[in-house]
């Protein structure tokens, strides 16, 4: 089985109590209310579950590289950093 990872549902304002209801019907685990979002933990086969069952969110994201930004200069040279072949 694959490994839980954090992720975080995008939705419009005034809807985050509905979606971390709905998300947390369908089994999401550590769910945590943001500003016009939601993020939570699950695995591979509940990102596509929640892809596909959620009603208000606008779109899931996964994060792909964690970095300390403290300026412009950080996030260009983080970016440079991520292997995007390995996405594809």
């Amino acid at each position: 089985m694959e490994k839980d990872f954090k992720m975080t549902a995008v939705t419009m304002a005034g809807l985050e109590g509905v979606l971390a209801d709905e998300l947390r019907q369908l089994g999401a685990m550590e769910v945590k209310e943001g500003i016009r979002s939601v993020a939570f933990r699950g695995d591979k086969g509940f990102m596509y579950k929640a892809n596909i069952a959620l009603r208000t969110a606008i779109r899931i994201l996964k994060p792909i590289k964690r970095s300390k930004i403290y300026d412009e200069e950080d996030l260009y040279e983080a970016i440079q950093r991520v292997k995007w072949e390995r996405l594809w």
